[in-house]
């Protein structure tokens, strides 16, 4: 929008990233993964919605949630031998 390339990061407003764990119940199947809006992803989990694996594991329960102030950190938490 009138912004020459590369401009548009000199504004970027910090977003919190988040990662968490979801569980269908204590000892049983769970979810990892990173969002930046947390508040959508649990409602998403507590209606069966998101993904294949969610609807079919009834993965609703947060069981954790952690928040980061880049997503190069989210991910390397989720999945610490993804080295970039």
């Amino acid at each position: 929008m009138g912004t020459s390339p590369g401009t548009q990061w000199r504004w970027r407003v910090a977003m919190p990233y988040f990662v968490y764990i979801h569980a269908s119940r204590k000892h049983g199947t769970h979810s990892i993964g990173v969002t930046n809006d947390i508040a959508r992803r649990v409602w998403e989990h507590r209606q069966g919605l998101g993904s294949r694996f969610v609807e079919k594991y009834r993965v609703t329960r947060v069981v954790h949630i952690e928040m980061h102030e880049e997503i190069a950190q989210a991910i390397r938490r989720v999945n610490p031998l993804d080295i970039k």
